[in-house]
């Protein structure tokens, strides 16, 4: 992305290219997906998705203050194609309820290689928000 996302609120991809190696993370494997956000303390949603092959594994939410790193998860459960990933939607650990976002659970086949993109999206035009780096690691663990 080049400077503030301002001007749409439809969803722009950002740092891509970047291919994960087939079986990278084994059975139980996972990824640590690290982003540095800045954004307007506007109160509108700003969202940035961690992508595996065109399905979002890894999404964060925020109303934005400022500038904020972030770590979510994406790990496998068992097997390859079924990952537990990190809470979603600004929700954090403490939070209580049955209800979950439909990202934390997710069926990726990680067994192939696939594609690893991160997008930002904002909920309105004339919110502010800024990748500011973003790192993705793999542990493999059988």
């Amino acid at each position: 992305l080049s400077g503030w996302l301002t001007q749409t609120n439809s969803e722009v991809t950002g740092p891509n290219g970047f291919t994960l190696p087939a079986n990278a993370l084994g059975n139980n494997g996972y990824l640590e997906h690290m982003l540095s956000v800045m954004a307007t303390s506007s109160g509108g949603t700003k969202t940035g998705r961690v992508k595996a092959g065109g399905s979002t594994v890894a999404n964060y939410a925020s109303a934005g203050s400022n500038y904020q790193d972030v770590i979510l998860f994406t790990r496998n459960q068992g097997t390859p194609s079924k990952q537990k990933n990190s809470r979603a939607n600004g929700v954090d650990a403490g939070a209580s309820g049955l209800n979950a976002a439909s990202v934390e659970a997710t069926s990726v086949d990680l067994s192939t290689s696939k594609s690893m993109v991160v997008t930002m999206q904002n909920s309105a035009i004339g919110e502010s928000f800024a990748l500011l780096a973003v790192a993705c690691r793999s542990t493999y663990i059988g």
